[in-house]
């Protein structure tokens, strides 16, 4: 049972291995470089198949395959920590030079007991090798609650060490290899990741007070927040300075090192907060001001605050880290005043849309606010991968959850110009409720923005002229721009109407993918289509999303011609 034991391990080094690199990529490089991690198990696993197939004395390569992979995988997973922002755009070819020799060492493994085994053996070696596979997936999730990813990832290299020492390797290697890599991982430092796909944590500015590692993020809390001038009030989408002095103690949470929120210090006193109104995400609370509130994405509780400052009664607070909640209530507990159990504030771990489902209703307002991240799932990249937030069943799900005022609140970027995303967001909205039988779906829509923020409002009962008076007022006062409803000088050819009437016609949106996202196809954020051609200008309006779509299409173009490299090189030789 040697053997079968063996491949058990290595199978199950392949599958954690693939998935903590994952985890690393999201937070040094744009999540759209981050999914390669699993092409490239593939590929670890494919191409020695080949190779091995021609050889004849393969049982000599076992063991120096696995004490390869041993030395292999915490070599690559530290070199790759610690070098591969020196490459800039290029560094995602350095993380393959880094990583490739531990994938195929783990696959030339897998391979040569697979195709050594006869007879009855043969169904054995499969079923332990599956077997392998499902522990890992099995295990991955506790490990990378228990284990900071980094160490994990180097430590996996003990998996193949052990299949070494099953099948008779020296005892000696074994001992100065598992030395070794527990003195790296004791070690820490050279298994801390110092640099993000955003900036550098070598200053004291950028260096985390906190850091926690999940099956789903990289948490790091900041004391202050870097990218911004010091002292100034932080706003998502501030049009205008607010008219305060000077705005309470603000720290940052990071999640991947990119996807951000504030801590805001609070003592109970709300009157330190008033440039909460100033910020166009909170538009909601001053158009029609909400008594019962649930919130979608709380983060560090900068939301919360504002639904108190809005004299919110009840605040369902709904958060999907476990981890930032614990952290929140733990050691950020007095910076915050305790923001997540505050009086009328009902703290929920879970999934928007699972909690809405589970929840009584009756919201005067549910509060959508940059709820994404530009980090990778484990099973891809993120402009590729579901968001169950944005489409038309939850806008659905959304509507039914409202009082008979109530109101939907969704804030996205505006990326040059006006972008892509509010657009696309503009049309699931009024889609939505179109679905849902109203004839006049524009007058139940507010769109205003605020800097590089724009807000969607979508409200079960029509907006009142006096509301559009108040919206109009707050506007000229804090700087917004309102695209909809507009003011009686301005022009009927608006990008709303045409958008919602005519369709895509400006050249600005010609050729991209602007339908409502439906739970069969919830890719709200992925407007470029992979192979269609698409005017250059799109690519800019996208951002980072624009940018995953280009890398897809070269990346499938280089891994095309490694593929055939590697697979047909034995059949030349």
């Amino acid at each position: 049972m040697k053997r079968p034991a063996a491949i058990a391990l290595v199978s199950a080094a392949v599958i954690l291995l693939q998935i903590t690199v994952t985890r690393l990529l999201s937070v040094m490089l744009w999540y759209h470089w981050a999914f390669f991690a699993i092409s490239l198990a593939m590929l670890g696993l494919g191409a020695p198949g080949v190779w091995f197939s021609f050889v004849r004395d393969r049982e000599r390569w076992l063991k120096p395959s696995l004490l390869a992979a041993a030395v292999t995988v915490p070599l690559g997973v530290t070199v790759m920590l610690n070098g591969a922002h020196l490459f800039r755009a290029h560094a995602i070819v350095f993380c393959l030079a880094c990583l490739l020799p531990a994938a195929l060492s783990l696959g030339a493994a897998v391979c040569i007991m697979l195709l050594e085994a006869e007879g009855r053996a043969i169904s054995r070696m499969y079923a332990f090798d599956l077997l392998g596979g499902c522990i890992g997936a099995l295990a991955v999730i506790p490990l990378l609650w228990l284990v900071p990813t980094p160490a994990l990832a180097a430590g996996l290299g003990l998996l193949p060490l052990a299949a070494y020492a099953l099948l008779g390797g020296r005892l000696a290697l074994v001992g100065l290899t598992a030395a070794a890599l527990t003195g790296l991982i004791a070690a820490g430092e050279p298994l801390r990741l110092k640099h993000s796909k955003s900036y550098a944590e070598t200053t004291k500015a950028t260096t985390p007070v906190f850091e926690r590692w999940t099956p789903t993020a990289r948490i790091t809390v900041f004391d202050n927040i870097f990218w911004t001038n010091p002292g100034e009030a932080f706003g998502w989408g501030l049009a205008v300075k607010p008219p305060q002095d000077k705005p309470p103690e603000q720290w940052w949470v990071e999640q991947d090192g990119s996807a951000g929120t504030p801590i805001t210090r609070f003592d109970g006193d709300l009157q330190p907060l008033e440039y909460l109104r100033w910020d166009v995400t909170g538009a909601g609370y001053e158009l029609r001001p909400p008594k019962r509130v649930a919130i979608i994405g709380t983060g560090g509780g900068r939301d919360v605050l504002t639904a108190k400052l809005a004299r919110a009664d009840a605040i369902d607070a709904i958060e999907l880290n476990p981890a930032l909640v614990e952290a929140m209530r733990g050691p950020f507990a007095k910076l915050s005043g305790g923001v997540y159990d505050l009086p009328g504030v009902t703290a929920i771990v879970g999934e928007g849309r699972s909690v809405l489902a589970r929840s009584a209703g009756n919201y005067d307002l549910i509060q959508i606010s940059l709820i994404d991240s530009w980090a990778a799932t484990a099973a891809g990249a993120y402009a590729l991968s579901e968001n169950a937030l944005y489409t038309m069943e939850s806008y659905h799900q959304y509507l039914s959850k409202l009082s008979p005022t109530g109101v939907v609140s969704t804030s996205r970027w505006v990326l040059g110009g006006f972008g892509l995303e509010l657009p696309r967001l503009t049309v699931l909205a009024h889609a939505a409720l179109k679905a849902e039988g109203y004839t006049d779906p524009l007058a139940h829509l507010v769109i205003v923005q605020g800097g590089s923020v724009a807000t969607v409002l979508m409200s079960r009962s029509p907006f009142t002229q006096a509301e559009r008076d108040r919206l109009a007022a707050l506007a000229t006062e804090r700087g917004f721009t309102v695209h909809w409803p507009l003011g009686p000088a301005a022009p009927a050819d608006t990008w709303v109407r045409r958008l919602l009437e005519e369709g895509p016609v400006d050249p600005r949106f010609e050729g991209l993918r602007l339908t409502p996202p439906t739970d069969d196809a919830p890719f709200f954020f992925q407007v470029l289509p992979p192979f269609a051609p698409v005017a250059g200008a799109a690519f800019e309006q996208n951002g980072v999303n624009g940018e995953g779509t280009l890398a897809l299409r070269r990346l499938m173009a280089v891994i095309s011609l490694v593929t055939v490299a590697l697979f047909f090189a034995p059949f030349v030789f």
